[in-house]
């Protein structure tokens, strides 16, 4: 069902402060350089069933062979970040990703052990499902298939993480 037996390719937080959370990634940790996408809008998807609104802003950085999602949001709607770390709080891990073969078969699976589509949509042109898989492992889970579109952005925050020497932290995506 999942491309590389289920290999986790990111691990993703919610964060109250996206430049200052960027700061201690690549300070204390040295993870980096961060790909920011800030105020994304637009996105084509459902929570929980029903078509809704998001505003967020995320950055993508390399920490080794994993990448890093840090996730900011903006609207004041319920979304399935405010769903485990409501607005205000520190926020903290949320989902692990992962690339799926077969997208629509996993999405069965998952649902067939009681785990509901949180939050499915489009990306550009490839599909994404979150599973709310808190109950059983304390976090969601992110599927998408492997599409050349996020290969090729898997692929470009890895490669800026090559030689990096620390000082250009951010970079537009």
């Amino acid at each position: 069902m999942f491309e590389g037996d289920g290999a986790i390719v990111q691990y993703a937080y919610v964060v109250e402060n996206l430049n200052q959370a960027i700061e201690h990634w690549t300070t204390d940790v040295g993870a980096g350089p961060f790909f920011v996408k800030a105020h994304l809008n637009d996105l084509d998807f459902k929570y929980r069933g029903k078509k809704s609104t998001l505003d967020m802003s995320f950055a993508l950085g390399q920490a080794g062979a994993i990448q890093i999602e840090l996730i900011q949001v903006h609207s004041d709607n319920p979304t399935i970040y405010t769903d485990m770390y409501p607005k205000g709080s520190d926020g903290g891990f949320h989902h692990v990703a992962m690339f799926s073969k077969d997208f629509d078969a996993a999405v069965r699976a998952y649902e067939q052990k009681g785990f509901e589509a949180a939050m499915q949509g489009i990306f550009g042109t490839t599909p994404f499902a979150y599973m709310d898989t808190r109950s059983a492992l304390g976090f969601m889970v992110e599927l998408y298939p492997p599409s050349q579109q996020l290969r090729e952005l898997y692929k470009m925050v890895a490669d800026a993480s090559i030689g990096w020497d620390r000082d250009e932290k951010t970079r537009p995506m």
